[in-house]
């Protein structure tokens, strides 16, 4: 029967007694190969033991193992700090504009020569404001033409423009058109778009 010898040392279980009884053990094995001898392999380590001698090097090996000193520990993540003062520094609420217009085309994809009809609102909280007088500007590749006609927006806050193509912009090449309502203070602009087919 073996005995060993364990010891408390670092944290870890110490075997000094297995491990001098392996290393025996292994000392006689090795001359064994090396002679090429069964029978000094008899001698060395008993073959009805061999069984019992791997189960015990397979354990040492485990304790062994689970012993190791280079573990990585795992490093504490950093703490998060918040200032409480970051919530008292608040930036400010950007004021909503007095007035507000929204522009669109009849038709966003209308054949390169036909004529197509600018629809433009203008509000103030929501309400449509009537009576404003408005004004347009079509952006062509080639050119910036500004629409002769002057309508003022009805009960709704609408105005509509009628603008002829005629050609003016090539083919899938997108355009736009500029509606500026002469409000009090000053002018509150919005664009609509099209690119004809």
């Amino acid at each position: 029967m073996l005995y060993l010898g364990v010891s408390q040392w670092n944290g870890c279980i110490h075997q000094t007694a297995l491990v001098e009884i392996v290393c025996n053990r292994l000392h006689g094995l090795l001359t064994c190969w090396k002679d090429n001898s069964l029978e000094t392999l008899g001698k060395a380590m008993k073959i009805t033991h061999l069984p019992l001698f791997i189960i015990k090097l397979l354990l040492l090996l485990c304790l062994l193992a689970a012993c190791r000193s280079d573990a990585h520990q795992l490093e504490p993540s950093p703490t998060v700090t918040v200032n409480p003062n970051f919530q008292m520094q608040l930036s400010p609420v950007p004021t909503v504009p007095l007035y507000r217009c929204g522009a669109w085309a009849s038709n966003n994809a209308p054949g390169a020569n036909t004529t197509i009809t600018i629809y433009a609102k203008l509000t103030k909280d929501v309400a449509g404001i009537p009576g404003i007088s408005a004004s347009a500007v079509a952006h062509f590749q080639s050119a910036n033409i500004p629409l002769d006609q002057q309508p003022v927006s009805d009960a709704n806050g609408y105005v509509s423009f009628t603008l002829p193509l005629q050609g003016w912009q090539p083919r899938l090449v997108p355009a736009t058109v500029d509606v500026k309502f002469a409000t009090s203070g000053s002018p509150v602009q919005c664009s609509a778009f099209f690119t004809p087919q």
